[in-house]
């Protein structure tokens, strides 16, 4: 700016030098009777005296150029005072352009800042947001906790203390000598589904206490399906013979996969159990595997009474859900829970079909380790 300004004082000086030589040229322009004219115009109204009849040109071009120095000043001092308003201008349009930049700077600093001040909200919020999802958490998580334990004190308080008082009650009687040896044959029947059912119910509970407690460690290694299946089995068949219930396998043989086979286990025993528990008297239970995908699909099948569709979504959804079985047979909601985290825990899938009065099927997948090409069934 400043040499902007400096640049227009010089040009404005060369400018007044000048004068002079423009003046001159301006005359030099005009013939005789124009400059007469000229002279009169100039003479009314700067000297208020009109030119007489005797004024030769020459004369008049000299009183023209007396008044030079006057036209001069005039121009001189319009021109500075042209200048001083310019450069009061100048210097005003200087200060208002700074204050205007440092106000803009200002600006953008306070702006800065806001941005900030929002990015450092903004991320208060996310954590706000993610301890109130954790805190929402952990509360669900503790009121599931709260409720299955109460369902854990209810199993043990009734479900698991009735059988062992109706084994007690037996044993009494047999100390006392009050049951004859034909009353005894027929309780025994009664009593072997007592104690198996308690045992089945332990287990549960051992084995979803230390889920629970995280103390469940996946032993996984690469085993033969069949033999397990065979002893899951065999170990559930007086159940199954108490209702005539069938049982049919057909199972690869030599089917090699690789997960915890006490896990296993406990699945298939829990899937075998309630499928005799809701099949009819004489019916049928079906159990398959079919290799697929790089696993197995081990499925129980049975003609029991079924299920509707809503009692097929609380099934595994509703912690604790259960029904009665048709021989009146309790249950305590833990096993398909088991079932679920056994198999989620062995890299492997759960899921069921179910229609009313038609049956139930219950299907698990299992990785597999090794399949041979010629494969027999037992």
């Amino acid at each position: 700016m400043k040499r902007r300004i400096l640049v227009f004082f010089v040009l404005l000086s060369c400018g007044v030098l000048k004068v002079n030589a423009a003046e001159v040229a301006l005359l030099s322009l005009f013939d005789e009777p124009q400059l007469e004219s000229i002279v009169n115009l100039v003479a009314q109204s700067n000297l208020d005296t009109p030119l007489s009849p005797g004024q030769t040109q020459e004369s008049s071009q000299q009183e023209l150029l007396a008044l030079e120095p006057d036209f001069k000043g005039i121009l001189i001092y319009t021109l500075l005072f042209s200048i001083t308003i310019l450069g009061f201008l100048t210097i005003a349009l200087t200060k208002s352009r700074r204050k205007t930049r440092i106000a803009n700077q200002q600006l953008a600093a306070k702006n800065e800042e806001i941005r900030l001040k929002n990015v450092d909200l903004l991320q208060r919020n996310e954590e706000t947001r993610l301890q109130h999802e954790a805190i929402s958490a952990q509360r669900k998580t503790l009121e599931e906790m709260n409720q299955v334990k109460d369902k854990m004190f209810s199993i043990i308080a009734h479900d698991f203390r009735s059988p062992l008082n109706t084994i007690q009650g037996v044993l009494n009687l047999l100390h006392m000598d009050v049951l004859s040896p034909e009353e005894l044959k027929n309780m025994l029947p009664h009593l072997t589904r007592k104690v198996d059912y308690s045992i089945n119910l332990l287990d549960n509970l051992l084995n979803w206490a230390r889920t629970q407690m995280n103390g469940l460690k996946v032993n996984s290694i690469t085993f033969t399906l069949n033999p397990e299946i065979e002893e899951t089995v065999a170990v559930m068949a007086q159940l199954a013979r108490q209702k005539n219930i069938r049982v049919e396998k057909n199972i690869h043989k030599d089917c090699m996969v690789q997960a915890d086979p006490d896990m296993i286990q406990l699945v298939v025993r829990n899937l075998l159990s309630n499928a005799i528990k809701f099949t009819n008297p004489g019916g049928l239970i079906q159990i398959d595997t079919e290799p697929k995908d790089g696993k197995i699909i081990i499925s129980i099948s049975d003609t029991g009474i079924g299920m509707d569709e809503e009692s097929l979504q609380k099934l595994f959804k509703q912690s604790g859900y259960s029904t009665k079985g048709t021989a009146e047979e309790k249950g305590t909601g833990l096993g398909l829970k088991l079932c679920s985290e056994f198999v989620r825990r062995n890299n492997g899938e759960i899921w069921m079909e179910s229609k009313v009065d038609e049956g139930t099927t219950f299907y698990f997948t299992v990785p597999l380790a090794e399949v041979l090409e010629e494969s027999s069934y037992s």
